[in-house]
């Protein structure tokens, strides 16, 4: 069983998800789909969306209190509309920031749009610094009802953005937008967010404790374990020993839309876990010589990225095989000899050591003992 292979059925047996991973050399970006201000199936009517002006205030009431998703009065929309007459470049917008590692590279929404008196009702693409890039809908005069707005349009206009903007801007050259006879009839007001994420940031995994020490080890070894990760956060851990799943491969809890395969956050899961794993080198799937270690994190989302350490753990159980020479040595009969062997570590000068003691007698004497030619010498 290859890398692959392994990190696949530890995954989908012990997390209970269907993962495509793929080995760490392969970094990909995971997706996801966020649901928010719904007023229909699936129900989820929370919202992440910043009531701001940002970046050229303007006298606009922007509506994205915690509750407006689910007020009937409402209609179940976060809303902005004028309250004064606005300047030029002027503008009053709800916002939707993709976390850090990510981009958004999808939205679905209903809104109402309706322009009046130079306000323009908006639906945009914005960058980070708050500069528009991509412009999916518009009001126009007259009354309106809710429509499905969609970006991308087409597979060809694609992109990757950090905002999504909803609301109105003054775009009224050489003047300004009057409240005017109907401008209080200007709005956007929008519901049914649906968010596609691109998550560009792999987890990141960081590993502590006696199994990983170096050197050789035998018995009881404890592993500290601490992932991390921003975006979507983890959705699960991996831990393997010789490509079988070991104790710690467990699925980290998200905020799932029950029923279905999206999430009802812009970071669905936690973007930090740590644990501690005790494992018995004497048990399988441990063997005496070299084991991979592979421990991973994963990430949130559809073809999920993966961050992974594959450190070698060297394990010795098995103690020295030794037996005294049947027979002295005729020409040098003080040489005391001990066949001895260990075919995975090898035998260690400093741990050689001989004693005896007179029969009957309870101290031992300590005698200078090497190590020459598979046996422990000394004289007497």
């Amino acid at each position: 069983m290859n890398l692959r292979s392994a990190i696949a059925a530890a995954t989908v047996a012990a997390l209970a998800v269907v993962l495509m991973l793929v080995v760490p050399a392969q970094a990909q970006a995971g997706t996801y789909v966020v649901r928010e201000c719904q007023h229909s199936a699936p129900q989820n009517h929370s919202h992440e969306a910043l009531a701001t002006v940002f970046p050229n205030p303007g006298p606009y009431a922007v509506a994205a209190g915690s509750s407006v998703c689910s007020n009937a009065v409402g209609e179940y929309a976060i809303k902005t509309a004028p309250i004064a007459a606005a300047l030029q470049g002027q503008s009053g917008l709800a916002r939707f920031v993709a976390p850090d590692g990510t981009r958004i590279i999808g939205v679905q929404v209903a809104a109402r749009l309706r322009s009046e008196a130079g306000h323009r009702a908006r639906l945009s693409m914005v960058n980070s610094a708050g500069i528009e890039k991509v412009r999916f809908g518009a009001g126009t005069a007259g009354p309106a009802g809710f429509s499905t707005y969609k970006w991308p349009v087409t597979a060809a206009a694609s992109g990757a953005y950090q905002q999504f903007t909803a609301g109105l801007v003054c775009d009224n050259p050489g003047s300004y937008c009057s409240m005017g006879q109907n401008g209080d009839r200007s709005k956007t007001d929008f519901r049914n967010v649906k968010l596609t994420i691109r998550d560009d940031v792999a987890p990141t995994v960081s590993l502590d404790g006696g199994l990983v020490a170096g050197g050789w080890i035998r018995g009881t070894a404890t592993l500290r374990s601490a992932f991390r990760d921003v975006g979507g956060g983890l959705r699960g851990i991996v831990k393997l020993v010789n490509d079988q799943s070991m104790a710690g491969t467990s699925v980290l809890p998200c905020n799932l839309i029950a029923g279905t395969t999206e999430v009802g956050q812009l970071s669905p899961c936690a973007s930090s876990h740590d644990d501690t794993s005790s494992f018995a080198t004497s048990a399988p799937p441990f063997v005496d010589g070299e084991n991979q270690l592979t421990v991973c994190a994963v990430d949130y989302g559809q073809d999920p990225s993966l961050g992974c350490l594959t450190p070698t753990i060297r394990v010795d159980n098995t103690a020295p095989a030794l037996a005294f020479r049947s027979q002295q040595k005729g020409n040098d009969p003080e040489l005391i000899a001990v066949n001895a062997a260990d075919p995975t570590s090898g035998l260690s000068p400093g741990t050689a050591q001989i004693e005896f003691r007179p029969e009957g007698r309870g101290t031992w004497t300590q005698l200078p003992t090497t190590i020459a030619g598979g046996a422990l010498t000394t004289r007497i």
